[in-house]
């Protein structure tokens, strides 16, 4: 066929020349649509993914956070109960340990001054008993294995020499201070053992 027979019968041949290339075109048109949102879904899919495991990662984290403070609460609850109970049960208890275990010892402690403060951050009353201890370095350290000893809460804050022994004497002077917390403040009960109330503090 020579090529004006070609353009004689274009009309035969160019229509479905024209609408192959326009399902060409709409095919890759539609394909290229496809692939991107598919490509977009897979891209939002393991975002959220990865946004899930976050959350689940964030509420196992504040589930065991949740359990330690339950288990914290628990804690401070019992030792305000029974290690820093109410003053009337564990004041006079506290002070005859002090002084019964000094004497057991062999030490009498001279000039016991008695002190009371209220701690606002933790609620607690700080109660302290300064006293001054005579006596030889082995009876010192049995007392302090004496003080470790007792039930309740107790704490030696304070150990200082008083005064320089003679060169007769192999005694020691200590400055003590020993104190412990309660739960509460009773008035009544600091007056009758002549404590000093200090000032508050919010350590």
């Amino acid at each position: 066929m020579n090529r004006s027979a070609w353009w004689k019968y274009v009309w035969v041949w160019l229509l479905p020349t024209a609408l192959v290339l326009a399902n060409t075109v709409w095919l890759f048109v539609l394909r290229s649509a496809v692939l991107g949102k598919g490509a977009q879904a897979v891209a939002q899919l393991k975002q959220k993914e990865s946004q899930v495991k976050e959350l689940e990662r964030v509420v196992q984290e504040l589930s065991a956070t949740r359990e330690r403070l339950s288990r914290l609460r628990e804690e401070l609850e019992r030792l305000r109960e029974q290690e820093m109970g109410a003053m009337r049960e564990r004041l006079v208890p506290f002070l005859q340990e002090v002084g019964v275990r000094a004497q057991k010892v062999g030490l009498f402690p001279e000039r016991i001054a008695y002190a009371a403060r209220k701690d606002t951050k933790s609620g607690l009353v700080h109660f302290t008993a300064t006293y001054a201890l005579t006596g030889s370095y082995e009876q010192l350290r049995r007392y302090m294995a004496e003080l470790e000893a007792i039930p309740q809460f107790v704490v030696i804050e304070r150990l200082g020499l008083r005064g320089e022994g003679s060169a007769q004497s192999t005694d020691i002077s200590l400055q003590m201070v020993v104190g412990t917390y309660f739960s509460d403040w009773d008035q009544a009960l600091l007056s009758q053992v002549g404590a000093q109330e200090a000032e508050s503090a919010g350590e």
